[in-house]
């Protein structure tokens, strides 16, 4: 879809930043600001709702429960139709769909193709599609950068700051090299200094709990958006809106 004609993909299944099979391994000692597993102990409280919801949905997953992945390096694309302008205050920042980062000079978006909309009697709803990917905007380059894209077989569900060079996007996926098996979630952590992304993984869902933890998320989503104020919604974010309309800008070469 979007990403699809960007990047001239066919298909829909995840094509940036594939992170490569998980490897259980031999870990250094976790340092004293990381969990065993080395999940970043700050990490586990902007999470916390995220995590709430799983265990709303009858699983035991914690930050602690989850497997940790390798590190690797991560290639950003660059979206060549837009630029990321100024911060602005709007439904989908009040409503935690794009969050700012601490100093103020990058926002992640967590999914690009999240539509916002307004029904007939006011209420404000959310609209997922079977794709999804988030974005990063950088004010001080004035770009943005599609950081990963899911098709069918994963999907983004949420994001945060660390500090203002790290930030993480949660979601869910099918597992296997072919993306063909049990569902999972999922923490990946990108580091903008180190230019690494890190993945670690919860442990398999049945289909039932997954349902149970979607329909959890989406209430939750709905109730945010409804809570962000009552101005008329952009719709989807920025670079999809843009692509789809085709606005004209030339592309700028380069991975981030």
């Amino acid at each position: 879809m979007l990403v699809c004609a960007v990047l001239s993909f066919g298909g829909c299944a995840r094509k940036l930043g594939t992170p490569a099979p998980l490897r259980e391994g031999s870990f250094a000692p976790a340092p004293a600001d990381t969990l065993a597993n080395g999940f970043p102990r700050a990490v586990a409280p902007k999470l916390a709702s995220w995590f709430q919801l799983w265990q709303r949905a009858g699983t035991n997953l914690r930050a602690d429960a989850l497997h940790h992945g390798p590190s690797q390096p991560y290639a950003f694309q660059l979206a060549p139709v837009v630029h990321a302008g100024r911060w602005r205050d709007n439904v989908r920042t009040r409503a935690g769909i794009e969050v700012l980062a601490p100093d103020s000079l990058h926002a992640v978006d967590f999914d690009m193709e999240l539509e916002v909309t307004r029904e007939p009697d006011g209420i404000v709803r959310p609209e997922r599609d079977v794709d999804s990917g988030p974005i990063l905007a950088d004010f001080a380059r004035d770009s943005l950068w599609i950081v990963d894209f899911c098709g069918t077989p994963c999907g983004f569900d949420g994001a945060a700051w660390l500090d203002a060079s790290r930030f993480v996007v949660v979601g869910t996926t099918q597992t296997g090299a072919g993306m063909d098996g049990p569902w999972a979630a999922f923490v990946d952590l990108y580091d903008l200094q180190r230019r690494t992304m890190t993945r670690w993984l919860s442990s398999p869902v049945t289909d039932a709990r997954l349902a149970m933890y979607s329909n959890a998320a989406e209430s939750t989503l709905a109730a945010r958006l409804a809570a962000a104020g009552a101005d008329v919604p952009e719709g989807r974010a920025v670079v999809s809106r843009a692509l789809d309309q085709g606005t004209d800008r030339e592309p700028r070469s380069g991975l981030r």
